[in-house]
């Protein structure tokens, strides 16, 4: 891509490589970039707390979900969370 994150050229090539729309994809990833990406690119974000920015910085970029484990993530996307 020619653009790096936050831009969402990178959400909307693997959106396209994928075939799926906004609506069918999630984002993960450990910082604010990730999540400001999804949010631009239309599609949820799920931000994990065990990478590179700490919770505070990731909840400053909104997420649509904020996860401490892998197990989490995989629940989250499953939806087998318990909310």
């Amino acid at each position: 891509v020619a653009q790096p994150k936050p831009n969402p050229e990178s959400g909307y090539l693997i959106m396209k490589k994928l075939g799926v729309q906004a609506s069918q994809a999630v984002m993960v990833g450990d910082t604010t970039h990730d999540m400001l990406m999804a949010k631009a690119a239309g599609m949820s974000s799920l931000a994990v707390t065990y990478g590179v920015h700490n919770l505070i910085e990731l909840k400053s970029s909104y997420p649509t979900w904020i996860v401490d484990t892998f197990n989490e993530v995989v629940a989250t996307i499953t939806g087998q969370t318990k909310e």
